[in-house]
Formats: structure tokens, C-alpha cells, sequence
């Protein structure tokens, strides 16, 4: 049977808790076979990019319910006068979302819009899916706070972002380029979409959420150079405690502490 994005959520879930299980299971066995673990294992652990991470994905979850990065996305498909268009102006919005979203939610973004419009369309889906997929995966690559990996290695080696631009922005820009030559190989440029007869939902901006997410990408960016997360999770908790308790609520918690 054809898999629906909802079977993917609750297997992916699924494969989440799992991971978890097997992560607690063996730190448990550690503790039970290694003595001196039990005592000393907060050493081990790089509270700095800890925290860092944690802000980011708070800062994510913010970003999202300010409604901002779904505006963008509509707006993107009211523009489009074709579906070539369509698929490039998508994946470009896809790749400027991971910016601050990450690779992930990126994607959870883009799949409901991509889904209900190309129903809409009478079209299959699935393939502006995979590239939005791509596209959400290349554009994560290039700041080293877009997913928690980059997060990681900015934090260990000490980078500072110039430096992890340099690397990152070659490479971005081969990639984007593959993506790309793919979209001109897939999507015909004589297949035409009449935006006139979508009808298009209005999400209204939360211009206090949005607000408050710009100011603290740059202030986690300025404060992680520095190795301050722990100031710059601090700050962040009170800010949105302040504007909108409720950006806790939906934070993925099992993911947090995995990276623990």
C-alpha cells in the first residue's frame, strides 16, 4: 500500500523512541560495568554545545509558530506562473528556511503546502517531496548553527564562522547546481499552472515570535563564537517564557536528550 505522510511521521517516531531506548539501555550498562562512569560522566559531556543545540531547536520551534516561514511558502506559489517555476521558486524556499528551521523542519514546512497544492493540481506529489528533501539538506550545509551536526563541529574545533563559511559555501554551491540540472531534467518547461484558481489559507504573522527569533539567531551566533551557550539558552528561555510559553510545548525532547 502507498505509504501517506502521516505512516511516515508515526514510523519515524517509532524509529526516534527506539533509538532513544537503545541510547538509555546502554548508558544504563555502562553505568552497571563502569564504576568511575557513573561519577564522572558530566565531564564527558561538552555542556557548551549542549546548550547550543537546545537553543537552536527552541529557536527553530519559535520560528515556526511566528508563521513567518509558512507565509514565505505561500507566497512562493501564489507567484509562480508554471510549474517549472514552481518547483525552483519551492526548492529556494526550502533552502533559505533550513537556514534558520534546519534540514528537518524545513521539510515538516514544505510537505503539507507541497501535498494540498499539488492535489490541487491533480499531480503526484512525491517528486517535488524528494527535492524539496534535497534542497532542505543542502541549504542546512552552509551556516554552522542550520542542524545540530554543524552545531557539533563549530563548537569542538572551535571554528570561527568565517572559516566554516569558506568551506561551506563552495560546497553549497556545487550542490545547488546538481539540484538544479535535476529540476531542468525533471520538470517540463510546457507545463503551465494557473495560480488564479488556487485558493490559497492565510497564516497570520506572529510579529512578536518573528521578531524575537531574528534577534536571537544573532545573538546565539555572536554568543556561540564565544563559547557562551549557556548565557545564550538563558536569555532565549526568558524571552520566549515572556512572549509565549507554549514554544516549549512543542519541542522534541527525545531529541535533546539523544544528544545528551
Amino acid at each position: 500500500p502507498r505509504s501517506t505522510p502521516s505512516n511516515s511521521s508515526a514510523a519515524s517516531d517509532v524509529y526516534k523512541r527506539q533509538f532513544l531506548l537503545m541510547l538509555t539501555v546502554l548508558f544504563l550498562i555502562f553505568i552497571a560495568l563502569l564504576p568511575d562512569f557513573a561519577i564522572r560522566f558530566p565531564e564527558y559531556i561538552d555542556w557548551n554545545t549542549l546548550c547550543l543545540i537546545v537553543f537552536y531547536i527552541v529557536l527553530s520551534r519559535a520560528f515556526i509558530m511566528s508563521g513567518v516561514a509558512d507565509n514565505l511558502a505561500l507566497r512562493i506559489v501564489g507567484i509562480s506562473g508554471n510549474l517549472y517555476k514552481l518547483h525552483y521558486l519551492i526548492i529556494f524556499t526550502a533552502i533559505l528556511v533550513s537556514f534558520l528551521a534546519t534540514n528537518d523542519r524545513a521539510v515538516l514546512i514544505m510537505t503539507p503546502l507541497i501535498i494540498s497544492t499539488s492535489r490541487l493540481l491533480r499531480r503526484d506529489y512525491r517528486k517535488l517531496v524528494i527535492l524539496v528533501l534535497l534542497a532542505a539538506n543542502t541549504g542546512s550545509i552552509m551556516l554552522p548553527f542550520s542542524n545540530p551536526q554543524n552545531i557539533i563541529i563549530w563548537q569542538y574545533y572551535e571554528l570561527p564562522i568565517h572559516s566554516v563559511l569558506r568551506v561551506t559555501i563552495p560546497l553549497m554551491t556545487i550542490l545547488l547546481i546538481i539540484l538544479s540540472v535535476i529540476v531542468f531534467c525533471l520538470v517540463s518547461k510546457e507545463e503551465h499552472l494557473k495560480c488564479g484558481s488556487i485558493l490559497l489559507p492565510k497564516i497570520k504573522v506572529r510579529k512578536s515570535l518573528a521578531y524575537s527569533s531574528i534577534v536571537l539567531l544573532f545573538l546565539g551566533a555572536i554568543l556561540g563564537e564565544y563559547r557562551c551557550s549557556v548565557l545564550a539558552l538563558l536569555i532565549e528561555m526568558v524571552i520566549l517564557l515572556i512572549i509565549d510559553w507554549r514554544v516549549f510545548k512543542g519541542i522534541d525532547y527525545g531529541l535533546i536528550l539523544s544528544f545528551f
